[in-house]
Order: C-alpha cells, then sequence, then structure tokens
C-alpha cells in the first residue's frame, strides 16, 4: 500500500539522503502528535511520531556513544557533546535549515514551523524510522545528512 503524500515523501527522501523501503515508516515520523491520523483506533498511529522519535533518540544516543568509545576520553566528555548534539535547540536547527517543517503533518490548527517541540519529535522520529527501515549505518548516513558531525 502507498502511503499518502508520495511525491512529499520523495521530496523528504532526497533531503534525509535515505529512500525508504517501508514507506509508511516515513509517513508515521511526519506525523505530529495530534495530527488528525491521532485519531484512529490504530494504536500504532495515537501518539502521532513519538513512538518513533523514542526510538530515533535512543538510536542518535547510540551512534554518539560509538563514535566516542574509541576517542578515551571521559564520560563526561560523553555527557556534554551527547547534551549539545541531542539538545532542543540543535534538534530544532537542524530541522528549520532542512525545512523538514514541509512534510509534517499536524492539527489544522497548527503550525508544525512555529513549534520546536513538533520539529525536534520530527528529526528524532525519522531517525528511529531510518533505523527500523535501514539498520544502524541507515540511521547513521541520515544523521550525517542532516548535518550532525557525533565528533
Amino acid at each position: 500500500m502507498a502511503p499518502p503524500g508520495l511525491i512529499e515523501l520523495s521530496a523528504c527522501e532526497a533531503i534525509i539522503g535515505y529512500g525508504f523501503h517501508d514507506q509508511l515508516l516515513l509517513w508515521e515520523a511526519l506525523q505530529a502528535d495530534g495530527s488528525p491520523i491521532c485519531s484512529t483506533d490504530a494504536p500504532r498511529y495515537q501518539e502521532g511520531n513519538k513512538r518513533l522519535a523514542v526510538l530515533g533518540e535512543a538510536a542518535l544516543n547510540l551512534l554518539l556513544a560509538s563514535e566516542w568509545y574509541p576517542a578515551l576520553t571521559d564520560t563526561a566528555d560523553f555527557d556534554n557533546k551527547r547534551n549539545r548534539i541531542t539538545s532542543d535547540l540543535r534538534l530544532n536547527s537542524v530541522g528549520c535549515c532542512q525545512e523538514l517543517h514541509r512534510f509534517v503533518t499536524t492539527a489544522a490548527d497548527h503550525n508544525a514551523k512555529d513549534d520546536a517541540a513538533v520539529t525536534n519529535d520530527t528529526i528524532k522520529a525519522i531517525i528511529g524510522a531510518t533505523y527500523l527501515d535501514g539498520g544502524m549505518d541507515a540511521a547513521q548516513k541520515v544523521v550525517r545528512s542532516l548535518g550532525y558531525n557525533m565528533y
């Protein structure tokens, strides 16, 4: 089944540098909490992209830790870099620079461009969706395409 907005998904894939095998994962990642899909009876979608965002945040932390570990620096260094890289300000900056808000479905009275929390969840959800679709290597590719430099 092809997801709705196939053209928009393709444009989003071009920005993130990854083509999904299961485009429903990307579509889900672009559904903000409160979007019309949240009113369905399908438990998978009741919180929009928040479930994928949890997974994406974990994948981002694992990628960061995997690059930190060989550097042999202390855990305080890791904590500082993780806090900087995964901060709401940094996530929002990445989302705004890539104009990913253009692809997010929100509630009718909501503007994704003006909502940092929606942007932050969407970035993490895209990383989580990529991880599910293509594994950690694919997630790392997307993280780099979004402009993240881990170390």
